[in-house]
């Protein structure tokens, strides 16, 4: 690396991502108690089968498609940061973290 020539630092979203998290876990508990308090939501829970399914699939309508592009952007990361590492390996002089494959005889 040159003198003139910024390392660039890695990005790390964990803590950002774990404190967005938690707030919106929190958004949802107290918005739980505001959802009850609709005369629609509050029949629609109150003992009756068919009120009970229909809250229960648009939880998973809300959950699968976050947790399908939660997973993917998951990957993504992880992806990226095994590259950045693998890379900063390398430039240092350190080699590759990952073993080569030798075939056997």
């Amino acid at each position: 690396m040159s003198p003139g020539e910024r390392r660039r630092q890695p990005v790390h979203f964990v803590g950002a991502f774990a404190r967005c998290g938690t707030a919106v876990g929190w958004l949802v508990l107290l918005a739980a108690t505001a959802a009850r308090a609709c005369p629609n939501c509050a029949d629609a829970i109150a003992d009756d089968p068919v009120g009970y399914a229909l809250s229960w699939t648009t939880l998973l309508m809300i959950a699968v498609p976050l947790l399908v592009f939660g997973s993917i952007g998951g990957w993504l990361l992880y992806t990226y940061r095994r590259a950045a590492r693998q890379q900063s390996a390398t430039a240092r002089g350190v080699g590759s973290t990952l073993p080569e494959l030798v075939p056997y005889d």
